[in-house]
């Protein structure tokens, strides 16, 4: 497993530190961890920078505690450099499909806002909905006489306007004169 630079320890330091690691010796585990914890880090470095190498190796070194059990001992090195290939191409992967998710903030600053467009267009729309529908109404008479009869105008306050005019059911209920003169047949219409 010797490459270049010592990245990753000697094929044969890694078999006797899984073997003592396997055999649950006194402080085994810790060892073969803080053996391969900066292999992981400096091999990881290049492609994900300081940080996310450190939370790579991490992962990896807990996968190699899970798995600890499950290893051959004398295939230990191909397993761990075939592990640390696989986590470094699933966070390349990871972030290429993070930069193509997400673009950079300036791009976003020309973008109009989809709720204001709709806002604005939906204001409109009722606008020229509202303006059509009050054209469609019949004009109203000039004043508040009804056509057919003749009254005086509700004054504003019914109640008010029922104690000055002595009649008892206010502007709920106008009595309409007809416009010709009544005849004993003939009874007060409700406008």
């Amino acid at each position: 497993m010797g490459r270049p630079g010592k990245l990753w320890p000697e094929e044969s330091e890694l078999i006797q530190l899984v073997r003592e690691a396997q055999g649950g010796g006194p402080g085994a585990l810790d060892t073969l961890l803080a053996r391969l914890r900066p292999s992981f880090v400096a091999y990881f470095a290049p492609t994900m920078g300081r940080d996310d190498a450190e939370d790579a190796a991490q992962t990896a070194l807990l996968s190699i505690v899970r798995t600890l059990p499950r290893i051959d001992a004398e295939r230990a090195a191909g397993y761990v450099l075939a592990m640390a290939s696989h986590r470094r191409e699933n966070a390349r992967r990871r972030r290429a499909t993070a930069a193509r998710r997400f673009v950079p903030l300036e791009l976003a600053e020309d973008v109009e806002s989809p709720v204001a467009a709709d806002w604005d267009s939906d204001y409109h729309d009722l606008t020229r909905a509202l303006r059509a529908s009050l054209a469609a109404l019949p004009s109203r008479p000039s004043s508040n006489h009804c056509t057919g009869c003749r009254h005086r105008p509700s004054p504003p306050s019914s109640t008010s306007a029922a104690r000055r005019s002595g009649r008892a059911g206010g502007a709920r209920g106008r009595v309409c004169t007809p416009r010709s003169p009544r005849s004993a047949d003939q009874v007060p219409t409700r406008c």
